[in-house]
């Protein structure tokens, strides 16, 4: 019995791929791409991320304004406000 080589086609190869894909996020086994990237996102976020009970985010904003990035972004705010007057 001899074996044949099959040859297949790339495209072939991504629709499986994305069908699987599709099939493993519906049966939530898997996160959608864009809900992944926000995940990630909540998860390297610095400051306490509380999510509501509709999905909405909630961060405290005394954890905000202590923050070295939202002090350094004051004082540039206020730069451009006193080179505008």
């Amino acid at each position: 019995m001899t074996h044949r080589a099959h040859k297949v086609k790339i495209e072939d190869v991504r629709a499986a791929h994305a069908m699987f894909k599709s099939l493993l996020i519906s049966l939530g086994l898997m996160h959608p791409e864009e809900e992944q990237r926000m995940i990630d996102l909540i998860q390297k976020c610095p400051y306490n991320i509380k999510i509501g009970e509709r999905g909405s985010l909630r961060i405290d904003p005394r954890e905000v304004r202590n923050s070295k990035e939202f002090k350094e972004a004051l004082i540039e705010a206020e730069q451009i406000v006193r080179r505008q007057q």
